[in-house]
């Protein structure tokens, strides 16, 4: 046993081993060096009387061992220890008990809130009877969810309020099967250190670009590792193909009907529709679940579907794996997510925040930042290969208060979609060129209806139907999956895309990049550039070398084109926004403005103060229509 008592002459916290095995046990407690633990002699420890209350934490792990001395109970009574604030700690939320302690709640909710940014619109805040914040620490019950723990230890340790923490889950779930990864792959340092924090942390937020690895290494690594029954969630349906054929085929002792789906009306091995019965349900066993979030939540409140889908999300899932988790904090997200009751929470994405303004949410439902890397450490390591981003300018020629009273939509339509010279002079030109110098070009929309126009007007610069092809959301699985292995192998030139590819697809061929729309997402911005920054062995996928990379030693360089819309109300802040964003991920020497004329940042029009507040809530609303279509 371990006693703890009081030395009064020394005015000293004492802690005696009885064994070499308690000591040894005391000696691993590596906390206690934290707060001024000395050992005097052989099995016998002094702690300051000042960190009573982290003491109690740091043996609350060793309790069995610990046997409390009647000195120790007298001078507890003498100084009228107070008992620290209780954390009680669950899966989804944390629930605080302050007992006789006054708790700082205006810190709490400050660290523990967001403010809307959709708010500028709302009747509420401008009448002035809401301030914009939404606050996630409810103060009438005192619960919180569990991934803020930190932001709350934070604010209690500020104020040296004592606490203890109380986790009423199984943080570490033992495995249950023998999985182990076999698919060729070395994962490199970096690697390695992500997959190590994921395994350590258990709960929280791994940050790394597109080409880091994170379905191909890290998710099967940290599913093998922890050897669970695994829920990896997405948000759109690129993402599930590739992520269900990782696990099928590198990790092994797993079946190939050991992971299934659930997307498209697909749950298990039934497909949904308006005949299928209740009875018709089966429940689910696969240790492996890949899902889109839609398709979880469809299921979710279908009364046919929902119990299954409920018992295996509460008594069977011990992981779940989020990608791309810049979705995460939507309505339906809410409602899933706090429905399972996995305790290992891995969230993976290269833009680990929202454009509402609500990136806390993201921590609520894991934890903290586990591990982060940018782009530019990753081009600087030679993970990914090198980019050349220029932004080439375009003038609307709507100066001062032309355009003042034109709506987003018909400014969009007007200047960017049916806008001819633009679509000629800044997306078909550049990919032609790049074309000439042997690359693949993906060109980026967001209007199907600018993909059409794209379209057309490549097949009037000369390239036909076998050069070009254009896909999205609503094209059939089988016409858009086949368009994406025939792109990976090269077969065609011109890849034109919508908001499909923003995220999850995985094409190393990519060489040249068009932004050809316009936007205020950073995070949209870097996915999209992000999808031309993956390297690969070009020989082997094309047969050759293709002629750009020969005047590079071999090494591929990917051109990105994006614009800088001026003198138009909307676009030039937008574009100037995303030429800083993209300097910050990707490093300020690899982005450049055509020409080096970087006056084209600095023209701004005119305008009176009511436009430029329109624009402002305009913005606004353009952040929540992007998170909503996400």
């Amino acid at each position: 046993m371990i006693i703890v008592g009081f030395d009064f002459k020394k005015n000293m916290i004492v802690m005696v081993t009885q064994t070499q095995e308690d000591y040894d046990v005391l000696r691993a407690q590596r906390e206690l060096s934290n707060i001024g633990c000395c050992e005097m002699q052989k099995s016998v420890f002094e702690v300051p009387v000042k960190s009573v209350y982290s003491l109690n934490t740091i043996l609350g792990a060793i309790k069995d061992r610990i046997t409390v001395d009647n000195s120790f109970n007298i001078w507890k009574q003498k100084q009228k220890v107070v008992a620290p604030v209780l954390i009680r700690c669950g899966v989804i939320y944390s629930r605080v008990y302050p007992g006789q302690l006054q708790l700082p709640i205006k810190e709490i909710e400050e660290a523990t809130r967001f403010f809307l940014k959709a708010a500028v619109n709302m009747k509420k805040y401008k009448e002035g009877k809401w301030d914009g914040y939404v606050n996630l620490y409810d103060r009438r019950e005192r619960k919180f969810p569990t991934g803020l723990l930190p932001k709350i230890q934070e604010v209690l340790d500020k104020k040296e309020i004592p606490y203890n923490i109380e986790i009423v889950y199984e943080e570490a779930p033992k495995p249950e099967f023998n999985w182990r990864v076999e698919d060729g792959l070395t994962p490199d340092p970096d690697q390695y250190d992500a997959i190590d924090a994921g395994i350590k942390g258990r709960r929280g937020i791994i940050k790394a670009p597109t080409g880091f690895g994170k379905t191909a290494i890290l998710a099967k690594r940290l599913t093998a590792n922890f050897s669970v029954p695994t829920l990896f969630v997405a948000n759109k349906k690129t993402l599930l193909d590739d992520a269900a054929e990782e696990f099928r085929d590198g990790i092994k002792g797993l079946k190939k009907t050991d992971v299934i789906q659930i997307k498209d009306g697909w749950f298990g091995s039934i497909k949904i529709d308006g005949n299928t019965k209740a009875e018709d349900i089966k429940p689910l066993t696969a240790p492996i679940i890949v899902a889109t979030i839609q398709s979880l939540h469809a299921r979710f409140i279908d009364p046919r579907t929902k119990p299954y889908l409920l018992h295996w999300l509460h008594n069977v899932c011990k992981f779940v794996m989020v990608d791309e988790t810049q979705a995460v904090g939507t309505p339906i997200w809410d409602e899933v997510l706090s429905e399972c009751y996995a305790p290992y929470r891995i969230f993976l994405s290269a833009t680990p925040r929202r454009t509402d303004g609500a990136t806390i949410k993201i921590e609520a439902y894991s934890g903290c930042w586990l591990y982060s890397t940018t782009a530019a450490e990753q081009i600087e390591k030679g993970r990914l290969c090198e980019l050349d981003i220029l932004y080439q300018t375009y003038d609307h020629h709507l100066y001062n208060d032309d355009d003042a009273d034109l709506v987003y939509a018909d400014m969009y339509r007007m200047c960017i979609v049916e806008n001819d010279e633009r679509n000629k002079e800044c997306v078909v030109k550049p990919t032609l060129e790049m074309l000439a110098e042997g690359r693949h070009v993906l060109v980026l929309i967001q209007s199907i209806d600018h993909g059409t126009i794209l379209q057309r007007l490549f097949y009037e610069a000369g390239l036909d139907a076998e050069d070009v092809r254009f896909i999205w959301g609503e094209t059939p699985d089988k016409i858009r999956t086949a368009a994406i292995k025939e792109f990976r192998k090269g077969e065609f030139k011109v890849m034109i895309g919508s908001t499909i590819f923003d995220a999850g697809v995985n094409i190393p061929v990519i060489s040249g990049v068009v932004l050809a729309g316009a936007g205020n997402s950073d995070i949209t911005l870097i996915q999209r550039i992000g999808r031309g920054a993956r390297n690969s062995d070009y020989e082997e996928i094309l047969g050759y070398l293709p002629e750009f990379m020969k005047k590079n030693d071999g090494k591929k360089i990917t051109k990105v084109y994006d614009i800088i819309d001026m003198n138009s109300k909307f676009f030039h802040k937008q574009s100037k926004n995303r030429y800083y964003n993209a300097r910050e991920e990707f490093g300020a020497d690899r982005v450049h403005v055509a020409g080096g004329d970087n006056s084209a940042l600095r023209k701004t029009p005119k305008r009176t103060v009511e436009v430029r507040k329109a624009v402002d809530q305009f913005s606004a609303q353009l952040d929540m229509l992007d998170q909503f279509a996400r």
